[in-house]
Parts: structure tokens; sequence; C-alpha cells
């Protein structure tokens, strides 16, 4: 007997790298009158991943064909409605039976029918956390940069915000560039996270926060059909790779430490089935494509640009432009013009003080406070339009590294 069934890949998922025992496994699902194919065959095991489980789950249903596929759900209402159904049936019912087992898993957990165990120690984990409850945010370290343009666009009648299907993209993107860029290219840009990609959902679903106390996805409304959500890192990953993907979370970005952050903000609810998305779903906004394609010109990077407008006696602005460009250090330029206001320059207090009034007045990147703090239009804000906030606990970070330097 082979000891353990775990993919690596999978431990960035809900479970993690976290086990479950076989022979308990087996005897929980007898209990139950329950019946679970897999492949390979999970009893083969003394231990399985939680999260291979699943995978494995959904591995038969991929090597069916079409007509296959359709015989199974001949006589199920609820699937064929599934509108994915008639482009990629085996995705569909994979989908659906991944999501039906996670919803039984998960509550046999919660109940304390199964245990989940450590990967190193196989001891029982602590508290059995499930998903439902809440659990530390894992934030993604970029592994390559957010692309950004960085020349004066000429690919065509387009702006910035505009959503652009793969082909328009690709097009467009070969004619600012002078040389072929591909939808595949896109993909690739999508799966390394260089550019955010976004996709048609197809069907309303309820969501609910990641986070316990974090703001609700659509006012708590459920995600409406035809809504074109950023698609998590995982789903660009599978769309490259083989043109359709499944998918859960949804993504979001967040400044630390002058670095941008991914993680997954938002979920489907658990009794909601997985969102299948096929390539004709992808959608692209103009300025990622300007980026992609600036990415394709051997162009040096312009210098970072912020043009504080004047202030006049009152504290009002009289006039103002900012370009976010290729800033690699946002909000540099509003904390200098802060700085040399300040009655104490070197106060992170002081200014914040400065900072304050300056977003008052919507001065470059400040557009506003709120109870997090200062609201300003950075990489956040570029791509869901929420604004990125500084707060004074990362001012005075920032002020203290510059110190250093």
């Amino acid at each position: 007997m082979q000891e353990i069934l775990f993919h690596p890949e999978l431990v960035e998922r809900e479970h993690g790298s976290n086990l479950l025992y076989v022979p308990d496994l087996v005897a929980w699902l007898k209990s139950k009158q329950l019946h679970l194919r897999t492949e390979p065959p999970f009893a083969g095991f003394e231990f399985v991943q939680v999260e291979a489980l699943l995978s494995a789950i959904e591995r038969p249903f991929h090597s069916l064909t079409d007509e296959q596929a359709l015989a199974l759900v001949a006589n199920d209402d609820r699937i064929k409605a599934d509108e994915r159904l008639t482009s990629a049936p085996g995705w569909v019912l994979a989908s659906n039976a991944h999501s039906a087992w996670r919803k039984t898993l998960d509550t046999a957990i919660s109940a304390g029918e199964l245990v989940l165990l450590d990967f190193a120690s196989k001891m029982p984990v602590k508290g059995q956390v499930t998903p439902a409850e809440d659990a530390p945010t894992v934030f993604y370290v970029p592994m390559f940069e957010r692309l950004m343009p960085k020349t004066e666009w000429r690919g065509g009648r387009t702006t910035d915000t505009d959503i652009l299907t793969l082909a328009e993209a690709a097009s467009m993107a070969t004619k600012h560039a002078g040389t072929e860029v591909t939808q595949n290219d896109i993909l690739r840009a999508g799966s390394r996270g260089e550019i955010p990609l976004r996709a048609i959902i197809r069907r309303t679903a309820k969501t609910e926060p990641c986070r316990a106390n974090d703001g609700q996805l659509n006012d708590g409304k459920p995600a409406p059909a035809g809504a074109i959500p950023t698609l998590p890192l995982s789903a660009c990953q599978a769309l490259a790779n083989a043109g359709i993907a499944s998918w859960r979370t949804f993504d979001h970005y967040e400044m630390r430490d002058d670095t941008m952050y991914r993680y997954s903000r938002w979920q489907l609810t658990a009794d909601e089935p997985d969102f299948v998305t096929v390539l004709d779903d992808c959608r692209v906004i103009g300025y990622d494509a300007h980026a992609l394609a600036d990415a394709f010109i051997n162009v040096p990077a312009q210098d970072d640009a912020v043009e504080l407008a004047p202030v006049t006696g009152d504290g009002q602005q009289t006039g103002i432009s900012h370009k976010l460009k290729n800033r690699t250090h946002l909000m540099s330029a509003e904390i200098q013009e802060a700085r040399g206001r300040a009655v104490n320059r070197d106060d992170p207090n002081s200014v914040w003080a400065e900072l304050i009034k300056m977003a008052e007045n919507k001065q470059g990147l400040l557009i506003g406070q709120s109870s997090d703090g200062l609201q300003y239009k950075g990489r956040t804000h570029q791509d869901t339009g929420v604004p990125d906030v500084l707060t004074l606990n990362a001012l005075r970070d920032r002020m203290r590294r510059d110190k250093k330097r």
C-alpha cells in the first residue's frame, strides 16, 4: 500500500496539505451508504490529501466523450440547465461532482465525523478549522511584475476601461506593438499574473467573504449573470493550459509595503456549484491589452510622474493631473509634498495630518478618507474601482525605510 495520495500544487486550496486517514474515510462512507469512485483509487493509499481526493473525484469525468457525458445527465434537469453543458459536458460533470463532494466532506469534518490530519505529524489538526470559519488571509507574492503601459496607445479606437474579447485584445495589441501578439500570449500573461484576466459569468450565484467582517460582494446580493469579475490565478493557469477552468473564488489586490499582493476576497457559498469558464467567456480591459502590447516593444520605462496642483489660500486645488504609468512606489510624490508642508517633516503624525488635508482636496492620487485610512487611486482602483488605502502604520514604515536609505 502506498502511503499518501498528495499533490503539492493543491496546497494553496482551502484544505491545504491536510490529510484524511483512508481506513476512517472508507468506514465513514460505508456508514453513510455512499459510494466514491476516484482516479487513481484512493483505497490504495493509507492517507489522502483532501484536495487531492477532490481532484481524483473529477478525473474520471475528463476521460468521457461528449456523448457519454450527455447520456449520464439525460435525466438530470438541474445539470441539463447548465449553459456550459453543450460545449464542455465532461467539465460540467466534474465540476458538479467536485462541488457536491466538497460540501459533503466539509460537513462531515465540521461535525467531527471525519478528522483532518496534519501532513507532517499525522496528528489531528487543532480546532478542525473548516473553510467556513475565519482563517488567516493568504497573500500571494507576485512572481512576475505587473505589466504597465509605457507608450502612447496606437492600437485602435479603444479606452483603458473598454472590455475586449481575447480576439479583439490580440488584434489591437498586435497593431500597437507592430509584431504579432496572440490570444495565447494574453492567456500566458494572465497565468503569470502579469495582467488580470476577467470572465463573463453565465448564472446568478450567491457569494460570501473569505475573511470575517469583510464587506460583501455586490452589497450582499447574488453575483448577477453577465458580471465580469477578475479570475483567480488558478483559473487563469487552467485556461492557459487547457482552455477551460472551474473556479469559485474572486481575487482582489492589496498594496502592502509597496508591493501589490493578490488574495481571495470572496467565494461562492458551499451550496453553489463551481463556475466553469471557457475561452469565449474571457475578457481583457484596454489598459491591460496596452500594457501587454508594450511588453513586446523594446522601450525604456518612463519616469514616475505626478503633478500636484497648486493650492490656493483656502486650501482648494486650482487644477490637477496625474499619471500612474510605471510608478513602482505609489504615493511617493504625495508623501513628499505632505512632508514639505508638515510642521515636522520627520514626524509621521505631522505628515499624516497634511495628507488628510490633501485627501480632502483630492490632490494627486488621493481621493478621500475612510475608517481604514486614506484612499487613493492605486492599482487595485485601476483594476476594480475599489480605492487603495494608505494607513498611518504604513506611512510610519515607509518613512522609517526612507530614513535608512
